[in-house]
């Protein structure tokens, strides 16, 4: 079986890389990971936390951790900030903002995330007065056009869940039976009833068994949650436990993560593609502020809670990261990656590089694609499945 590209990682395995290529008889390494970074000044902008609650979040942890690092690390070389659009865009209070970019010699990375357009007017205003700066849209936008055609780089994500990927997935840890559990008040959202009839066909085309449970209308969010534990050890008696569930809802998510750590059936994702938060609120697990938005780190406190607590592992899986929260973080570094090498722009242009940059600056596995030949500097993001 193979995947789009590394479809899933084994939460805890390091990845030591560097890219390489010879010439001149000689081999040229170019190294993507911290050593021989130079100092690089980024800027972060994004909207309030009332409009951009994770991309605000990520950039406040970059922030926490950063000066954390500054305090306790004489050769740290890099400084982040974090500047905060108005919701009204005010133009007195942008011009301060950006004025005070454009009067900072030391800035190298801008990096924007931004519902409103008239960011664009700014982004022209600064690119007339400082070229040097690397500005990087981190941000998902239907404005392709005015993204790519204003910013040197600029990075979007995925938001289609997979029915193949989930499917494939839940084979290879071992089900023999695909059971989504459907709460029909939930399927106005994000488009489940498609993803359920692409799940039902995907399982049937590699001859796993197909089923649902349909949670019986009228009930209260109680009896819902009783109804499916029921559901669940009436299933787990008949078949076993090599049976992947699929939920439709927060509710039933919660009743599985809370049923999974003695039955140890299997969840090839829950009902929000990345869940990382959502668990660690379930089982109890505490979150260091500055790391709050490090999903590898989130993601190994789960896999060991599992593995110390509960003796089991590689039963679920899930997205890696809140691609809104990691796209925040990612682009820092790629542009963190991009001053330290001089390199120009059009280095994030190959794929295989950026690649590199989120597994090795990141330790979140994502793949990049180009969906518009007249844009090459316009990247979709897909963060990759992982195994807790």
């Amino acid at each position: 079986m193979t995947f789009k590209k590394i479809r899933f990682t084994l939460v805890g395995l390091v990845l030591m890389a560097t890219l390489t290529a010879c010439g001149s008889g000689e081999k040229k390494k170019e190294i993507v990971d911290t050593k021989y970074d130079k100092f690089t000044k980024v800027v972060i902008l994004t909207d309030s936390e009332k409009l951009q609650p994770n991309e605000y979040s990520s950039a406040e942890a970059l922030v926490k951790n950063n000066e954390y690092q500054k305090k306790h690390d004489k050769d740290e070389k890099l400084d982040i900030s974090h500047s905060i659009l108005p919701d009204d865009m005010d133009s007195q209070a942008m011009n301060k903002i950006f004025d005070k970019i454009k009067n900072d010699k030391d800035i190298n990375t801008l990096v924007v995330s931004s519902e409103n357009s008239g960011i664009i007017h700014y982004i022209k205003s600064l690119d007339r007065a400082r070229k040097d700066i690397i500005t990087i849209s981190a941000f998902s936008s239907k404005d392709v056009k005015d993204l790519a055609e204003n910013f040197d780089i600029s990075l979007d994500y995925e938001k289609k869940t997979d029915a193949k990927e989930i499917v494939d997935i839940a084979k290879t840890l071992g089900a023999e039976r695909f059971i989504s559990i459907v709460d029909e008040e939930s399927l106005g959202h994000d488009h489940k009833q498609e993803l359920l009839a692409e799940l039902r066909d995907k399982s049937s085309k590699i001859d796993t068994p197909y089923e649902e449970i349909k949670i019986p209308s009228g009930m209260d969010r109680i009896s819902k949650k009783a109804y499916v534990s029921n559901e669940i050890s009436k299933y787990i008696s008949k078949y076993g436990n090599d049976i992947n569930f699929y939920p439709t809802s927060r509710d039933i998510d919660e009743v599985l993560l809370n049923r999974l750590v003695s039955d140890k059936f299997i969840i090839a994702e829950l009902s929000q593609r990345n869940s990382t938060k959502f668990m660690m609120d379930i089982y109890g697990l505490k979150q260091i502020g500055r790391m709050s938005e490090n999903y590898n780190l989130l993601n190994g406190q789960i896999s060991s809670f599992f593995n110390t607590n509960y003796g089991f592992g590689g039963r679920v899986a899930g997205l890696g990261a809140d691609p809104r929260s990691h796209i925040i973080r990612y682009a820092t570094q790629l542009g963190v990656t991009l001053n330290s090498k001089s390199a120009k722009p059009d280095k994030a242009y190959n794929t295989y590089f950026l690649e590199q940059v989120s597994t090795i600056r990141t330790q979140i596995s994502a793949g990049f694609k180009t969906p518009y030949k007249q844009y090459k500097n316009y990247k979709v993001m897909s963060v990759d499945q992982i195994v807790y």
